[in-house]
């Protein structure tokens, strides 16, 4: 018999939403950094060498494949875009919980003239 034992009324906790939580298409280690990914802040940075440093058990190589997966199940976009006052280049990524919600932001986020949007070559 299988018994979850769960806390009383948390102070912090991370909402994310059941559908993606259970999405049975995406990999445990999928599931794991989309709560990882929900948990970290604004500017925090989610390259995977990065993501890697932060999970040493996991190295780079499953990183990528995990956000690769967020990204074909529509949970996460990452796209490289030119600073218009620098022109620097630099990723911009977005993840949600909900791929319609991400669909929207994006749209727009491009429709306000978010920087140049340049192809990524991934």
């Amino acid at each position: 018999m299988y018994r979850f034992l769960r806390n009383p009324a948390p102070t912090s906790y991370t909402p994310l939403d059941n559908a993606a939580a259970r999405n049975r298409n995406l990999s445990l280690g999928a599931r794991g950094l989309l709560i990882e990914l929900n948990y970290l802040g604004t500017h925090a940075r989610t390259d995977a060498r990065s993501l890697a440093l932060l999970f040493p058990h996991d190295g780079e190589a499953r990183v990528r494949r995990h956000l690769a997966e967020l990204q074909h199940a529509g949970l996460l976009t990452r796209w490289v875009v030119r600073d218009p006052d620098t022109g620097r280049l630099h990723t911009e990524t977005r993840a949600s919980d909900n791929p319609l919600l991400l669909a929207g932001h994006l749209a727009a986020s491009l429709g306000e003239g978010f920087g140049h949007r340049i192809p990524e070559s991934r």
